[in-house]
């Protein structure tokens, strides 16, 4: 039984330092949803969607998920941005681009910096060329290797908990990337839907 119990855990270890993740992602994460999600923070003027379809109250959106920069060769900035961008193109000349954009989460394969920052320089080029803004979900791959800290300092609006009002919806976006919204998201989210009498979209 003892030896059993020690090839386990030698096992166990050897998974744990070699995986790509990061070992300390098997046991803990210093950031938790209660901490990350302290606070709702409501989108200003600037970075609401500003297209005249979103304030006119018709439109549509584009929503993406699982990226996963570095995930792979083919998941490089060029080739996702290139091909993304062909797609929009289509879009634009039958005057159908969306309003703006979402994004579920999986922005970065291992949460390492290189990929988060991958995702930002698609995203603003998307924006820069087509004036569409991309709203984006913190997903379970971005923790990982500590990803938290990467993201709150490059990916806007720089939380993982907020929202916006369009004419017709609103539109929130809550942290539930460690598989829980937490108690503190969850009282936050109760307490400002009851004074928003809007419809509402949650993306999670």
């Amino acid at each position: 039984m003892k030896k059993q119990i020690f090839t386990i855990l030698v096992l166990s270890s050897l998974l744990f330092s070699s995986c790509k993740y990061g070992w300390e992602e098997g046991l803990y994460r210093k950031a938790n949803v209660n901490t990350r999600a302290s606070a709702v923070k409501e989108l200003t003027a600037e970075t609401v969607p500003s297209s005249p379809s979103a304030l006119s109250g018709k439109y549509t959106v584009a929503v993406i998920s699982d990226v996963h920069f570095g995930a792979k060769a083919g998941n490089g900035i060029d080739n996702i941005s290139g091909r993304f961008l062909d797609w929009l193109k289509t879009l634009s000349e039958k005057n159908e681009l969306p309003a703006f954009i979402i994004c579920l989460g999986d922005i970065a394969e291992c949460g390492t910096k290189s990929e988060i920052q991958n995702y930002a320089d698609f995203i603003k080029l998307v924006e820069d060329t087509y004036a569409i803004k991309t709203y984006t979900i913190l997903g379970n791959h971005d923790l990982y290797n500590s990803g938290w800290n990467n993201w709150k300092n490059i990916v806007a609006p720089y939380t993982s908990f907020y929202h916006f009002t369009t004419k017709t919806f609103s539109w929130y976006f809550v942290d539930s990337a460690s598989g829980s919204l937490g108690t503190n998201q969850y009282e936050k989210l109760k307490d400002v839907m009851k004074k928003d009498t809007a419809p509402k979209i949650v993306c999670s």
